[in-house]
């Protein structure tokens, strides 16, 4: 399949599954375990299509386990689905360590805001998780921890790749942040939430998946391109 058209296909299970999370409608129940497990792959099928790293690949690919995971309702899921999603970070993380500006994250602006933004909202949600179970406290703590890693990688691209592919990488990771929050604010903190706020937090987590997964394609063939530039250059007499 084409990158393009693989591209639109998850465009349209995306949207669908979005509208289908927040229906309590018994056929919308039974529709999106379909919708819901064939996002990744769709996903992973248009970035091998348009040659994009195996990082990216192994991150979709924790985002699919934790997509099927999560589609299960008891906590032995979600523990699994966390899993799945905590592997899906580190991966977006080390794919993302080659085009980091040079100073490290603990030194721009960027990386102290999203530092302040986790110590406000991840030990809340630790420690809301852990009211329930220590243990599961302890793996949203962690998770936490890495989804906030995501974010500051993808928002301190370096300078010298195209700006439209730091927005692009920038606003997936801020994205991912974003629909993680309301995830654990609804699922920990919020007794009867809105149907409204799952399909927020799906909108959110397909627009992120999608926006990371261009801008890292983008990087990769930036960096490629970059590469043969510095290599004719030293060879040139």
């Amino acid at each position: 399949m084409r990158p393009r058209r693989a591209a639109l296909a998850y465009l349209g299970l995306a949207v669908a599954d979005t509208w289908l999370s927040g229906s309590d409608h018994p056929l919308a129940h039974r529709v999106r375990p379909v919708t819901k497990s064939l996002l990744m792959p769709t996903l992973a099928t248009a970035t091998a299509a348009a040659g994009g790293p195996p990082s990216l690949l192994a991150a979709q690919a924790g985002s699919w386990v934790g997509d099927l995971a999560l589609l299960g309702e008891d906590e032995r899921a979600f523990r699994r689905g966390i899993a799945g999603f905590t592997g899906a970070h580190l991966a977006y993380i080390a794919g993302m360590r080659r085009h980091q500006r040079p100073e490290p994250m603990r030194r721009r602006a960027s990386g102290r805001i999203l530092g302040g933004v986790w110590l406000l909202s991840g030990p809340a949600l630790a420690w809301a998780a852990g009211r329930e179970d220590r243990g599961l406290g302890a793996a949203v703590g962690g998770y936490s921890a890495a989804l906030v890693g995501t974010a500051a990688s993808a928002v301190g691209l370096d300078r010298s790749l195209p700006r439209s592919v730091r927005v692009l990488t920038g606003v997936g990771g801020l994205s991912f942040l974003v629909s993680d929050t309301i995830l654990g604010v609804r699922r920990f903190l919020l007794t009867d939430p809105p149907p409204a706020t799952e399909r927020a937090v799906m909108g959110s987590y397909t627009l992120a998946q999608g926006l990371l997964a261009a801008g890292l394609v983008l990087a990769n063939r930036a960096g490629r391109t970059t590469g043969r530039r510095r290599r004719e250059v030293d060879t040139a007499p």
